[in-house]
């Protein structure tokens, strides 16, 4: 699947849309990896996934791109504060993300015998 999307890339084609039953959460993701130029020139519209893959497709792109940005980054303007400082930005918004998720759940689910069943198969 990459090597398809890098040859597509190869052939100056910048917008795709991935349409068919066949794309799933690892194939929109391999796609994704292998169209991926850090010109930013491009454009993928995605197939509808279920919503929690949907949401990890999202969550990938977002850590990927993250980490593309910091590595391409020259080393003179991205100091060791600046990197801990943006890392920090990053990991907060993730964690806010998960919370309004963790949160829509026990919404979803009111009562305290679910939010103890949650919490003890957390450990687990």
């Amino acid at each position: 699947m990459q090597r398809a999307a890098r040859k597509l890339r190869g052939q100056g084609i910048k917008d795709v849309e991935l349409v068919g039953e066949e794309w799933n959460l690892d194939f929109c993701w391999a796609f994704y990896q292998g169209f991926y130029t850090a010109k930013q020139d491009y454009s993928i519209e995605f197939p509808h996934l279920e919503h929690d893959l949907q949401d990890e497709l999202l969550a990938r792109i977002e850590c990927s791109d993250f980490v593309r940005d910091v590595i391409n980054e020259p080393a003179q303007s991205l100091t060791p504060i600046k990197l801990a400082e943006r890392a920090a930005e990053f990991i907060t918004v993730q964690a806010e993300i998960i919370r309004r998720k963790v949160q829509s759940v026990f919404k979803l689910f009111p009562g305290k015998s679910w939010k103890r069943k949650v919490i003890k198969g957390f450990g687990t």
